[in-house]
């Protein structure tokens, strides 16, 4: 039976009755995401679906997919960059890092700590592992196009003498230059 994942649950207890998990969440839930993000539509969600379960060693596992996209700034041009996430998840539940040494590399390791966890957090995780260091387009001349047209949209005409700016000091240092008068 696959349910929609609660704000907290026991992931041992969830991986000895092999539940899975199926929907979508906001990307606005996510705090430590929000930084990274251009911005948060209302509609924007990651899907998953996990499952826990135990393997074939009798370790307890999360397996699962994310999915969605990221609006992340482009570090090449400054411009939006829609980030397509699709993650594996294949975590090994950990009671302390001691554990560690023995999990095989098909695993990343998730250490639990409390009873009780926000599956959310390593969700959030996963999508934070997925944003590149210097986000960037694949394509370098996306972002000169991109700029190209940022250019044209902010080009100003030449000042005309209506429009001349005033210098505030012009008057001061006009002044400033002229011969003192004499009584």
């Amino acid at each position: 039976m696959v349910v929609i994942l609660p704000d907290l649950l026991d992931p041992w207890r969830a991986a000895a009755r092999r539940e899975q998990y199926a929907g979508a969440l906001a990307l606005a839930i996510f705090p430590r995401l929000q930084p990274l993000l251009v911005s948060t539509d209302a509609d924007a969600a990651v899907t998953y679906q996990i499952q826990f379960g135990i393997d074939r060693d009798g370790r307890a596992v999360v397996t699962g997919t994310l999915e969605t996209t990221l609006q992340v700034v482009c570090q090449r041009c400054l411009g939006t960059l829609a980030l397509p996430v699709n993650a594996t998840l294949n975590l090994a539940l950990l009671r302390d890092l001691d554990a560690l040494e023995q999990l095989p590399e098909c695993y990343e390791p998730l250490l639990v700590e409390e009873r009780l966890i926000p599956p959310h957090q390593f969700i959030e995780d996963e999508l934070l592992l997925a944003v590149p260091a210097i986000p960037r387009h694949a394509a370098a001349e996306h972002c000169e196009r991109w700029l190209a047209a940022q250019v044209t949209a902010t080009e100003v005409a030449p000042p005309s003498d209506q429009n001349a700016r005033v210098n505030p000091f012009a008057a001061a240092l006009a002044n400033w230059k002229a011969p003192p008068e004499r009584l």
